[in-house]
């Protein structure tokens, strides 16, 4: 693929609720993440391509909170070790009863990137208009 004129550039998505925020705590309960869904899932051992996080201690993220500058900080490490090029992050703007009134939902962690740099790697949004609704 890097033979390729011009090279193509790899980009990891970039899913932002791996850390706590209010309208997951009022909706599925105080502490909800995408990790709770994650913790309990029994992932048969013969089963190709899904894994649970490799723990810290064996050179992973483990199951990680992103607003965690250090964690933030590995994950650009391992992106260009990896020759991962840029992150897109997913951006959503909510709307609804339920949505807040500036419409922002899982923001904080674009906005620690912008403020702090970490992630370290290039970026882009890919932006979600949708309404906040329990499934």
């Amino acid at each position: 693929v890097m033979d390729i004129i011009p090279a193509p550039r790899p980009m990891a998505l970039y899913f932002p609720q791996y850390h706590q925020v209010d309208e997951n705590d009022r909706f599925w309960g105080k502490g909800f993440t995408e990790w709770t869904l994650l913790r309990n899932m029994t992932v048969p051992s013969d089963q190709p391509g899904l894994k649970k996080p490799v723990p810290l201690e064996n050179g992973g993220l483990g199951y990680y909170d992103l607003e965690n500058f250090n964690i933030r900080k590995r994950q650009a490490e391992l992106a260009r070790q990896y020759g991962v090029q840029a992150f897109c992050y997913y951006h959503y703007w909510f709307s609804g009863d339920q949505a807040p009134k500036d419409h922002k939902v899982m923001y904080k962690i674009p906005h620690a990137m912008l403020g702090d740099g970490q992630p370290s790697v290039p970026f882009m949004l890919s932006w979600a208009n949708e309404p906040w609704t329990k499934r």
